[in-house]
């Protein structure tokens, strides 16, 4: 990670699980999102899954959470959602993706590097706040 590619947000790369994000400047924020997921179960599918941004107190953020649903067993959808969020300096917030079955995850397209899954978090801050 590029500490220029992220001024004003704080994100620290230390392991697959760091989903954790924190905004460093008050302000209106343009938030996208995009991965896969696909259903890896051994029978037919009919699975709703979705993802939304949460504060790290376990409050959703309005507007950010989107879903879809896998009809067939095997299939890849993709969940890509972009919102604006109101935040304060400080706040952290998280990623989170969930399913109704145990057997969808989130796909992975690359075959190099530490992390290869097809996930990105995009964020800009757009205007500050009155």
């Amino acid at each position: 990670e590029d500490s220029d590619l992220k001024m004003g947000i704080s994100h620290t790369f230390n392991s697959l699980t760091n989903n954790t994000f924190m905004v460093m400047q008050d302000g209106i924020y343009n938030i996208d999102y995009d991965f896969d997921v696909e259903d890896t179960s051994a029978g037919a599918s009919d699975i709703d899954t979705a993802a939304r941004l949460i504060l790290i107190n376990g409050t959703e953020i309005p507007g950010s959470i989107f879903e879809t649903d896998i009809t067939r067993q095997g299939t890849e959808v993709e969940l890509s959602h972009d919102f604006l969020m109101e935040a304060l300096a400080g706040q952290q917030f998280t990623l989170q993706f969930i399913a109704t079955d145990e057997d969808v995850q989130i796909s992975t397209h690359g075959t190099f590097g530490v992390s290869p899954e097809s996930a990105t978090v995009v964020m800009f801050k757009i205007a500050n706040l009155p």
